[in-house]
């Protein structure tokens, strides 16, 4: 028997359906989020473990200030800024910083390469860091919202520029890295640079993403980094308040089993219960592919759009170890990178044949540096992540995570000497841990790999089947927890605008 109906149903508390119900919900519509965890958040949650703070993922940018005040909850998360440099990238005999000035960061390299060299790489980086990013990434949130918005972009845009963003997009970084840059050490520093960004090996990341990259440590970006005072999870909570004031309902705890599918229109859910919920609208923000496999199922779409979902890959899985120290790390910024062995193909190699490298580089937070709240008085959270397969060669993750655990805090006796003695808290994540509690398969930092392959494959937002939608990483626009927040945002206005016209 069904209940009441709701004009929109949301399927997962992540930030794109946090952000889709409180819009949804600010209109007057009449939403339901449905969570199957106990708390909301998603990547933007935050671990509470023996007083310390770990959050899931990255961190909320800035930039989403704008829509937490158009949302009327920006009184509820307080913005830190991370002091320069934010980023330390530890190498054999050196460390790189940024963000920096161009001229600044470059000098950093001086020691790497001759002089002819040392002017090949000013030549490319000043090359590519004229490119507006901020005005291409703003094109492509234009795709997501609208052709017309983004064809009316295009026209706009210098054409010698954008052919030059065209043939960055279409060729991978190693390919492109090789063609400018002679000095070996100088090509592995930049693939390190790019590929542990990403978590994803430069020999497949288009170029593209590679300047990204470039553009922020050389002081491109207009935007400080910041992090989320107390953690994430404020972030998120702050979203499900934005519902709730506008007489939205959230629930966590409820799984749902089913779409209800109907005369090829989304009707509802169904519970694990076996209730029934009635919705105008249907927003999953669960991926795409469960979406699709499961709470759908193949047999209501077209074969050549169930191969094309099925074809995505996701990002290389993670594995995380959690740590509250006793005494302040000697870290020179709040995020760090550890590398011990200067050949980015073999880290990926290792990874590929189903194991951490001897010596993993290492991506680490450092939170309590800007804010005291992420532990108790006198300690500090330190929280590694690494690529990781998302299957061990050696066994279940379970039997082989203690050894892997060394591995990684080999390394992070390098970086910190003596912080295995200073452990006064530890927990420690596999890939298959990461995704039960992020919600994203394979439990990587991004949904899906970001390789040339799929970076125009991305499927949008719309389902082919009515009133059916999914926001978030998996969907044209999503990466990353601001492109999940812009595709929540594009989701509402969409419903918003067919329900208001009766369709």
């Amino acid at each position: 028997m069904q209940r009441e109906q709701f004009d929109s149903v949301i399927i997962g508390g992540g930030v794109g359906g946090l952000t889709a119900g409180a819009y949804l919900s600010k209109a007057g519509m009449k939403t339901l989020l449905l969570e199957k965890n106990e708390n909301i958040g998603g990547l933007a949650g935050t671990f509470f473990l023996d007083g310390y703070r770990f959050d899931v993922g990255g961190t909320p940018p800035y930039s989403l200030l704008s829509m937490l005040k158009d949302l009327g909850v920006h009184e509820l998360v307080e913005f830190l800024p991370i002091n320069n440099p934010a980023w330390s990238m530890y190498f054999p005999g050196f460390t790189i910083y940024g963000p920096k000035k161009k001229d600044e960061f470059l000098k950093q390299f001086q020691g790497l390469c001759t002089p002819r060299e040392f002017q090949e790489f000013n030549d490319i980086l000043s090359s590519v860091i004229s490119i507006d990013m901020e005005k291409y990434s703003k094109l492509n949130q234009n795709l997501s919202e609208s052709k017309i918005k983004f064809f009316m972009g295009l026209l706009k845009c210098n054409p010698f520029e954008l052919m030059k963003v065209a043939t960055l997009m279409m060729q991978d970084s190693t390919q492109w890295l090789r063609k400018s840059i002679t000095n070996n050490d100088l090509f592995e520093v930049i693939s390190f640079i790019s590929g542990a960004h990403w978590m994803y090996p430069s020999a497949r990341v288009p170029a593209l993403l590679t300047v990204l990259i470039l553009s922020w440590f050389t002081g491109k970006s207009s935007e400080m980094l910041h992090l989320i005072k107390g953690g994430n999870i404020n972030y998120s909570l702050a979203l499900e308040k934005a519902i709730e004031r506008h007489n939205g309902v959230v629930k966590t705890n409820m799984n749902v089993k089913k779409i209800l599918v109907k005369n090829g229109e989304a009707r509802g859910v169904i519970l694990e219960n076996g209730e029934e919920i009635a919705g105008k609208s249907i927003v999953s923000n669960i991926g795409i592919r469960e979406t699709v496999k499961y709470l759908v199922g193949i047999e209501h779409f077209e074969e050549g759009y169930v191969r094309k979902i099925e074809s995505l890959k996701p990002s290389p899985s993670l594995f995380k170890v959690c740590l509250g120290i006793k005494k302040k790390p000697d870290l020179h910024s709040a995020i760090n990178i550890k590398i011990c062995d200067m050949k980015e193909s073999a880290w990926w190699e290792a990874i590929e044949e189903g194991h951490l490298p001897e010596k993993p580089p290492l991506f680490i937070w450092n939170k309590s540096l800007i804010d005291s709240s992420m532990a108790p008085a006198g300690s500090y959270n330190v929280y590694i992540h690494t690529p990781a397969p998302y299957r061990h060669r050696d066994g279940d993750w379970d039997e082989v995570k203690k050894k892997e655990r060394d591995k990684v805090m080999t390394v992070m006796e390098e970086l910190i000497p003596g912080i295995s003695g200073q452990i006064d808290f530890e927990w420690v994540l596999t890939p298959k841990d990461m995704e039960a509690y992020s919600g994203q398969e394979g439990g990587g930092i991004l949904a899906l790999e970001p390789s040339i392959e799929q970076f125009m494959k991305f499927p949008e937002m719309d389902l082919p089947i009515k009133n059916l939608y999914c926001v978030g990483a998996t969907v044209k626009g999503g990466a990353g927890i601001y492109g999940a927040a812009n595709t929540g945002k594009l989701c509402a206005q969409k419903i918003i605008n067919q329900i208001r016209k009766g369709n």
